[in-house]
Protein backbone atom coordinates (compact mmCIF):
# COMPACT_ATOMS: atom_id res chain seq x y z
CA UNK A 1 0.00 0.00 0.00
CA UNK A 2 1.37 3.47 -0.95
CA UNK A 3 0.84 5.86 1.76
CA UNK A 4 1.78 9.31 0.66
CA UNK A 5 4.01 11.61 2.91
CA UNK A 6 1.45 14.45 2.57
CA UNK A 7 -1.45 12.48 3.80
CA UNK A 8 0.51 11.59 7.15
CA UNK A 9 1.43 15.76 7.65
CA UNK A 10 -1.97 16.35 7.24
CA UNK A 11 -3.25 13.87 9.65
CA UNK A 12 -0.74 14.85 12.33
CA UNK A 13 1.23 11.30 12.61
CA UNK A 14 4.55 13.11 11.77
CA UNK A 15 6.11 15.45 14.24
CA UNK A 16 5.27 19.38 14.09
CA UNK A 17 8.30 20.29 14.32
CA UNK A 18 9.09 19.14 10.47
CA UNK A 19 6.02 21.43 9.48
CA UNK A 20 6.70 24.73 11.60
CA UNK A 21 7.73 27.70 9.56
CA UNK A 22 7.93 26.57 6.76
CA UNK A 23 5.86 28.51 4.26
CA UNK A 24 6.46 31.80 6.46
CA UNK A 25 7.98 33.65 3.81
CA UNK A 26 4.92 33.69 1.14
CA UNK A 27 2.15 33.54 4.19
CA UNK A 28 -0.10 36.22 2.25
CA UNK A 29 -0.25 33.96 -1.12
CA UNK A 30 -2.66 31.00 -0.77
CA UNK A 31 -0.88 27.95 -2.38
CA UNK A 32 -2.16 26.93 -5.76
CA UNK A 33 -3.42 22.94 -6.02
CA UNK A 34 -2.63 21.44 -9.42
CA UNK A 35 -4.71 19.06 -10.78
CA UNK A 36 -4.87 16.80 -13.84
CA UNK A 37 -1.93 17.84 -16.25
CA UNK A 38 -2.44 21.25 -17.30
CA UNK A 39 -2.48 24.48 -14.97
CA UNK A 40 -2.90 28.20 -17.42
CA UNK A 41 -3.40 31.73 -16.25
CA UNK A 42 -4.20 34.07 -18.39
CA UNK A 43 -4.36 36.78 -15.59
CA UNK A 44 -7.44 38.23 -17.47
CA UNK A 45 -9.15 38.71 -13.55
CA UNK A 46 -6.75 40.86 -12.26
CA UNK A 47 -8.92 43.27 -11.59
CA UNK A 48 -9.78 41.63 -8.63
CA UNK A 49 -6.46 40.73 -7.29
CA UNK A 50 -3.60 38.23 -7.97
CA UNK A 51 -4.99 34.72 -9.18
CA UNK A 52 -4.79 32.57 -6.26
CA UNK A 53 -0.83 30.99 -5.96
CA UNK A 54 0.37 34.19 -7.68
CA UNK A 55 2.29 36.99 -5.54
CA UNK A 56 4.02 39.96 -6.51
CA UNK A 57 7.26 40.29 -4.90
CA UNK A 58 10.60 42.71 -4.25
CA UNK A 59 13.77 39.80 -3.99
CA UNK A 60 16.94 40.88 -3.49
CA UNK A 61 20.01 39.50 -1.61
CA UNK A 62 18.53 41.70 1.61
CA UNK A 63 15.13 41.34 1.13
CA UNK A 64 12.20 39.01 0.08
CA UNK A 65 8.92 40.40 0.57
CA UNK A 66 5.68 40.36 -1.01
CA UNK A 67 4.40 43.43 -2.33
CA UNK A 68 0.94 44.77 -2.72
CA UNK A 69 -0.81 44.39 -6.02
CA UNK A 70 -2.80 47.51 -7.28
CA UNK A 71 -5.32 46.30 -9.41
CA UNK A 72 -6.24 49.42 -11.15
CA UNK A 73 -5.95 49.11 -15.00
CA UNK A 74 -2.49 51.23 -15.89
CA UNK A 75 -1.47 52.53 -19.49
CA UNK A 76 1.70 51.07 -20.59
CA UNK A 77 4.04 54.50 -20.63
CA UNK A 78 2.90 55.26 -17.10
CA UNK A 79 6.44 55.96 -15.75
CA UNK A 80 5.37 55.50 -11.68
CA UNK A 81 7.30 52.47 -10.70
CA UNK A 82 5.52 49.26 -9.13
CA UNK A 83 3.74 46.59 -10.07
CA UNK A 84 0.41 46.90 -12.46
CA UNK A 85 -2.55 45.48 -14.53
CA UNK A 86 -1.84 45.80 -18.18
CA UNK A 87 -3.65 45.50 -20.56
CA UNK A 88 -1.39 42.19 -23.11
CA UNK A 89 0.69 42.91 -25.53
CA UNK A 90 -1.78 40.96 -27.70
CA UNK A 91 -4.34 44.05 -28.12
CA UNK A 92 -1.35 45.73 -30.03
CA UNK A 93 1.25 48.55 -30.04
CA UNK A 94 -0.82 50.99 -31.51
CA UNK A 95 -3.81 50.51 -28.56
CA UNK A 96 -5.22 53.96 -27.56
CA UNK A 97 -5.12 54.59 -23.92
CA UNK A 98 -8.63 54.11 -23.60
CA UNK A 99 -8.16 50.69 -25.46
CA UNK A 100 -6.09 50.08 -22.69
CA UNK A 101 -8.06 50.98 -20.05
CA UNK A 102 -11.09 48.46 -21.29
CA UNK A 103 -8.98 45.55 -22.68
CA UNK A 104 -10.34 42.31 -21.28
CA UNK A 105 -7.25 40.94 -21.79
CA UNK A 106 -4.60 41.61 -19.57
CA UNK A 107 -1.19 40.96 -18.22
CA UNK A 108 0.78 40.90 -15.27
CA UNK A 109 3.36 43.74 -14.90
CA UNK A 110 5.62 46.22 -13.55
CA UNK A 111 7.55 49.38 -14.42
CA UNK A 112 11.07 49.65 -12.49
CA UNK A 113 12.27 53.28 -12.05
CA UNK A 114 15.05 54.64 -10.43
CA UNK A 115 12.81 55.58 -6.80
CA UNK A 116 15.01 53.14 -4.35
CA UNK A 117 12.21 51.96 -2.53
CA UNK A 118 9.68 51.83 -5.44
CA UNK A 119 11.42 51.16 -8.39
CA UNK A 120 11.87 47.20 -8.39
CA UNK A 121 15.04 47.61 -9.89
CA UNK A 122 16.70 44.80 -9.36
CA UNK A 123 14.20 42.58 -7.89
CA UNK A 124 10.80 42.77 -9.34
CA UNK A 125 9.48 39.20 -9.37
CA UNK A 126 6.39 37.13 -10.32
CA UNK A 127 6.17 34.70 -8.08
CA UNK A 128 3.33 31.15 -8.35
CA UNK A 129 3.44 29.11 -5.17
CA UNK A 130 1.81 25.25 -5.90
CA UNK A 131 1.05 23.36 -2.59
CA UNK A 132 2.92 20.41 -3.60
CA UNK A 133 4.11 17.96 -6.81
CA UNK A 134 3.19 14.97 -5.23
CA UNK A 135 2.21 12.58 -7.91
CA UNK A 136 3.68 14.39 -10.68
CA UNK A 137 6.89 14.66 -12.43
CA UNK A 138 8.11 15.97 -16.25
CA UNK A 139 7.58 19.62 -15.21
CA UNK A 140 7.75 22.14 -18.51
CA UNK A 141 6.68 25.45 -18.65
CA UNK A 142 5.93 28.31 -21.05
CA UNK A 143 4.60 31.96 -20.99
CA UNK A 144 4.43 35.42 -23.01
CA UNK A 145 7.21 37.87 -21.46
CA UNK A 146 6.09 41.05 -23.00
CA UNK A 147 7.93 44.49 -23.59
CA UNK A 148 5.01 46.84 -23.34
CA UNK A 149 6.49 50.68 -23.62
CA UNK A 150 8.76 51.27 -27.11
CA UNK A 151 9.95 54.73 -25.58
CA UNK A 152 11.71 52.49 -22.73
CA UNK A 153 15.38 52.97 -23.53
CA UNK A 154 16.98 50.82 -21.08
CA UNK A 155 16.87 47.00 -20.83
CA UNK A 156 15.67 44.67 -18.52
CA UNK A 157 17.14 40.97 -18.22
CA UNK A 158 14.64 38.09 -16.69
CA UNK A 159 15.35 34.62 -15.19
CA UNK A 160 13.11 31.86 -14.17
CA UNK A 161 13.83 30.29 -10.74
CA UNK A 162 12.52 27.72 -8.76
CA UNK A 163 12.50 26.51 -5.38
CA UNK A 164 11.46 22.92 -3.47
CA UNK A 165 12.76 23.99 -0.07
CA UNK A 166 8.85 24.45 0.84
CA UNK A 167 9.95 28.41 2.39
CA UNK A 168 10.81 29.95 -0.88
CA UNK A 169 14.62 29.89 -0.05
CA UNK A 170 17.27 28.20 -2.01
CA UNK A 171 16.20 29.69 -4.99
CA UNK A 172 17.87 28.20 -8.30
CA UNK A 173 17.81 29.25 -12.06
CA UNK A 174 16.39 27.39 -14.66
CA UNK A 175 17.68 27.54 -18.38
CA UNK A 176 14.87 29.36 -20.54
CA UNK A 177 14.47 29.59 -24.09
CA UNK A 178 13.30 32.87 -25.75
CA UNK A 179 14.08 35.94 -25.46
CA UNK A 180 14.39 36.94 -21.64
CA UNK A 181 14.48 40.81 -22.07
CA UNK A 182 12.38 43.80 -22.06
CA UNK A 183 12.95 47.68 -22.73
CA UNK A 184 15.36 48.29 -25.55
CA UNK A 185 12.99 50.73 -26.90
CA UNK A 186 10.76 47.74 -28.57
CA UNK A 187 7.44 45.91 -28.17
CA UNK A 188 7.24 42.73 -28.09
CA UNK A 189 5.60 39.70 -26.70
CA UNK A 190 7.92 36.31 -26.84
CA UNK A 191 7.12 33.22 -26.25
CA UNK A 192 9.36 31.38 -23.68
CA UNK A 193 10.12 27.73 -22.45
CA UNK A 194 11.44 26.18 -19.66
CA UNK A 195 11.82 22.17 -19.13
CA UNK A 196 12.44 21.48 -15.30
CA UNK A 197 13.86 18.16 -16.08
CA UNK A 198 12.95 16.11 -12.51
CA UNK A 199 13.61 19.17 -10.45
CA UNK A 200 9.98 19.48 -9.42
CA UNK A 201 8.89 15.48 -9.64
CA UNK A 202 7.12 14.60 -6.49
CA UNK A 203 7.54 16.96 -3.93
CA UNK A 204 4.99 16.62 -0.79
CA UNK A 205 5.56 20.17 0.88
CA UNK A 206 5.25 23.60 -1.29
CA UNK A 207 6.97 24.64 -4.97
CA UNK A 208 7.77 28.21 -6.27
CA UNK A 209 8.00 29.29 -9.53
CA UNK A 210 8.96 32.69 -10.04
CA UNK A 211 9.92 35.28 -13.20
CA UNK A 212 12.57 38.02 -11.70
CA UNK A 213 14.80 40.40 -12.69
CA UNK A 214 17.63 39.69 -10.11
CA UNK A 215 19.66 42.59 -11.80
CA UNK A 216 19.79 46.23 -12.29
CA UNK A 217 18.72 47.45 -15.95
CA UNK A 218 21.09 48.36 -18.41
CA UNK A 219 21.22 51.13 -21.17
CA UNK A 220 20.16 54.96 -21.33
CA UNK A 221 16.40 56.09 -21.12
CA UNK A 222 13.25 55.05 -19.01
CA UNK A 223 12.98 51.77 -17.64
CA UNK A 224 10.96 49.17 -19.29
CA UNK A 225 7.07 47.76 -18.81
CA UNK A 226 7.32 44.02 -18.48
CA UNK A 227 4.61 41.96 -18.41
CA UNK A 228 4.15 38.05 -18.19
CA UNK A 229 0.27 36.58 -19.92
CA UNK A 230 -0.37 32.74 -20.96
CA UNK A 231 1.37 31.36 -18.54
CA UNK A 232 1.00 27.29 -18.77
CA UNK A 233 2.89 24.73 -16.93
CA UNK A 234 2.49 20.86 -17.98
CA UNK A 235 3.29 17.90 -16.26
CA UNK A 236 2.87 14.09 -16.36
CA UNK A 237 0.78 12.07 -13.76
CA UNK A 238 2.95 9.66 -11.94
CA UNK A 239 0.27 8.02 -9.63
CA UNK A 240 0.29 4.49 -10.99
CA UNK A 241 2.94 2.37 -9.38
CA UNK A 242 5.58 1.42 -12.32
CA UNK A 243 5.08 -1.93 -13.97
CA UNK A 244 7.80 -4.87 -13.42
CA UNK A 245 7.22 -7.86 -16.34
CA UNK A 246 7.61 -11.43 -15.21
CA UNK A 247 8.11 -14.65 -16.99
CA UNK A 248 6.18 -17.67 -15.44
CA UNK A 249 8.08 -20.99 -15.93
CA UNK A 250 5.84 -24.31 -15.59
CA UNK A 251 7.47 -27.36 -14.88
CA UNK A 252 6.41 -29.37 -17.53
CA UNK A 253 7.60 -32.51 -16.36
CA UNK A 254 5.01 -33.90 -13.44
CA UNK A 255 2.20 -31.19 -15.43
CA UNK A 256 1.58 -29.38 -12.27
CA UNK A 257 2.96 -25.76 -10.96
CA UNK A 258 3.96 -27.50 -8.42
CA UNK A 259 7.56 -26.89 -9.48
CA UNK A 260 7.11 -23.48 -11.72
CA UNK A 261 9.02 -20.14 -10.82
CA UNK A 262 8.33 -16.91 -11.42
CA UNK A 263 11.05 -14.54 -12.02
CA UNK A 264 11.31 -10.80 -13.63
CA UNK A 265 11.94 -10.67 -17.13
CA UNK A 266 14.71 -8.98 -18.41
CA UNK A 267 14.56 -4.98 -19.66
CA UNK A 268 14.06 -5.89 -23.94
CA UNK A 269 11.89 -9.14 -23.57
Amino acid sequence: MKIHLTTLLKAGLLSAALWTGTTAAQAQTTAATLTGTTYTQNFDGIGSGTPTGWGVFLHTNTNNTEQTFPTTETNWNNNTGGFKNYASADIGEGASTTDQANATNRALGVRQSSNATTGYNPGAAFRFRIADTEEKKNFKLQFDLQSLDAKSGQTTTWQVQYSTAGSATGWTPVTATGDMTTGDSTFKSTTVTVDFGTALDNKFDNVYIQIIAPNKTTGEGNRASSAIDHFVLTWDDDSAPPSVPFTVTLDAGNGSCANSSLTEASAGA
